[in-house]
């Protein structure tokens, strides 16, 4: 990888997500001590049931997350994008990780071992407790996650599963200049606890207001905030 690719990417994930919560000086060690993975679209890029902890941050496109936890014929639980993290939880939990993630299209990750993580945070026992915001970034966003899906009228929820499966729910991030929802019509439909169907006729209104473009396996979001308003309004 070209140096000044991995500049561009580590400035992003300094910027956004995660590390943008914590010390400078921590970002920086994080982001020294990884090292940087290409993935294709397709790709498994972590395993369920898989041994071991890692960190690893996505630096470039987007993967998607399900998860062994529930049933076999589970959904995908949600779309990750540039600025966010996975991988930690074996750091806690001893067994094999719960969830899987696929690359939706081409995908660069910075990866740090738990190995190398430990070796890190011995000299600083206190970065331990950056580890933890990233704990509480990923319960935040599960809770909030599910109080959308709890949304009882189905345009409103429907909107909502697309805002957050394109990582602008709360806000617009600064890591896409395009917000998309990579995923089709039956993922959607699936995420949002809706017919096929019903999704297709939703998503023909709100493109007929201009709110978002349809595409093949994916939505492109036109307007975030009239649809924020669309899902909070009420």
């Amino acid at each position: 990888m070209l140096k000044s690719d991995i500049a561009t990417h580590s400035a992003l994930l300094m910027n956004s997500g995660w590390l943008r919560y914590t010390p400078r000086d921590f970002a920086e060690a994080v982001i020294a001590h990884c090292h940087w993975r290409n993935f294709a679209a397709g790709t498994g890029i972590q395993h369920a049931g898989e041994e071991g902890g890692i960190v690893a941050g996505i630096a470039h496109g987007s993967a998607v997350l399900t998860t062994s936890l529930s049933t076999p014929d589970s959904p995908v639980l949600h779309i990750m994008h540039p600025g966010d993290w996975f991988g930690y939880l074996p750091l806690f939990l001893s067994g094999a990780r719960p969830n899987s993630l696929v690359a939706r299209s081409d995908v660069t990750i910075a990866v740090m071992s738990q190995q190398e993580l430990e070796a890190l945070l011995v000299p600083q026992p206190y970065w331990w407790r950056h580890i933890g915001t990233l704990a509480a970034v990923h319960a935040n966003l599960a809770t909030a996650v599910a109080a959308d899906m709890m949304i009882r009228d189905s345009n409103r929820r429907c909107a909502a599963a697309l805002l957050n499966v394109a990582n602008c729910r709360r806000g617009e991030p600064t890591s896409a200049p395009v917000l998309n929802a990579p995923l089709s019509q039956e993922e959607l439909a699936a995420i949002a606890n809706l017919s096929r169907t019903s999704v297709s006729s939703i998503l023909r209104d709100l493109e007929g207001q201009r709110l978002i473009e349809l595409g093949y396996r994916t939505v492109t979001l036109r307007d975030p905030a009239r649809l924020r308003a669309l899902v909070d309004n009420v």
